[in-house]
């Protein structure tokens, strides 16, 4: 059985190029998708269904050095996959015209983050032979799903992306290579200066042409009580954005056109991943989604009320907490829903509700 980064992340992926043809990083899709109701009132995002727009995330050098050279981008190839031709899995590329009243790109609003994306919801409407997966808004990381997550620095993380344009074979499939988390990514980084670096760093080479990659968390949910296999989460963490070396020379982005003449002595093996928030943040830009579209599937006031996290927040900035009263809320959660619904709630007791957390059961 596939497993779900081979069943939907590696459809989730896509080959950027420049309007010569030269190969310039990988893009990652993320969508509000459609939601499924599963037979116990649990919510599931679907991988295949887009409810709404749809983006392409990925560094922002990826598409141009700045607001003005991406702008002045006539059109930008899109490598993709199909299913069916006489090799199975097969490599297609369709251009992407840049469109600039109104705009179907955008950029980060802090010059100092490097994340930009591109509307794609006209392209893939009108690319029926393409095989797509998207990310859903739920399984970006926010404050909310990682509650539940025992994910922190020295945890595994998968990166997907073309380094050095490699793929699979004769389709668009994604090199898929494993890392650690080098530092936290609940909390943004520190730079020289002192300002907040809005990312984290991962352990493992970040070679030319992996700006844009997807980086995924590998990290168990935490069920307590559990003896059996715990379930793997597989959340959009950040970005990739460029290599990370022991000083500011040693900084280079990940772009196949600038690495051969970039310094790579003293190397430290590290890259930075602009976080989950830059992203949501990014998409913000356009006006049709917001952050409460991101955090819905897992979002309720009281709980945000309870942990101490205000209705907008999308940092992962802030107190710990207790993994065992995360999950009685989201079992209050989910339970109220039922309720809500009309169905059967089994167990009627104080640890499933969470009554002194939660308030009384209406």
């Amino acid at each position: 059985m596939a497993n779900p980064l081979s069943r939907h992340w590696l459809f989730t992926t896509i080959a950027i190029e420049d309007d010569l043809g030269d190969q310039r990083g990988t893009g990652v899709l993320v969508a509000k998708t459609e939601v499924v109701r599963q037979k116990y009132g649990g919510l599931h995002s679907s991988w295949e269904a887009p409810a709404s727009h749809v983006y392409l995330v990925t560094a922002r050098h990826v598409l141009g050095a700045n607001v003005s050279e991406i702008g002045a981008t006539l059109h930008y190839g899109l490598r993709y996959n199909t299913i069916g031709g006489p090799h199975g899995i097969e490599r297609r590329k369709a251009n992407f015209l840049v469109e600039n009243d109104p705009p179907n790109w955008a950029v980060h609003p802090d010059p100092r983050v490097d994340i930009a994306c591109l509307d794609v919801t006209s392209w893939i409407a009108s690319r029926p032979d393409g095989h797509f997966r998207y990310c859903p808004l739920s399984e970006v990381a926010n404050p909310l799903n990682m509650l539940e997550m025992e994910c922190d620095a020295g945890d595994d993380i998968f990166v997907v992306g073309y380094p050095l344009r490699l793929r699979q074979g004769e389709s668009n499939l994604p090199i898929v290579r494993k890392g650690a988390l080098a530092s936290t990514p609940r909390r943004s980084l520190v730079g020289e200066d002192g300002g907040r670096l809005r990312g984290f760093l991962i352990d493992g080479a970040i070679m030319p042409g992996t700006s844009g990659s997807p980086v995924i968390s590998t990290s168990t949910r935490f069920h307590p009580g559990d003896i059996g296999v715990t379930p793997h989460r597989l959340l959009l963490l950040g970005i990739v954005t460029q290599e990370w070396g022991r000083g500011i020379t040693d900084r280079y982005n990940t772009t196949h056109s600038s690495a051969a003449s970039s310094p790579i002595e003293g190397y430290a093996n590290l890259g930075l991943a602009h976080n989950a928030a830059t992203i949501v943040e990014t998409i913000e830009q356009f006006g049709k989604l917001s952050v409460q579209d991101f955090q819905w599937i897992d979002h309720d006031l009281r709980w945000a009320a309870q942990l101490g996290i205000p209705e907008w927040a999308v940092e992962f900035d802030g107190s710990a907490v207790n993994p065992t009263t995360a999950f009685r809320i989201m079992n209050r959660l989910n339970r109220d829903r039922m309720r809500g619904e009309g169905m059967e709630v089994r167990h009627d007791d104080d640890f499933h509700d969470a009554p002194e957390i939660m308030g009384p059961v209406c």
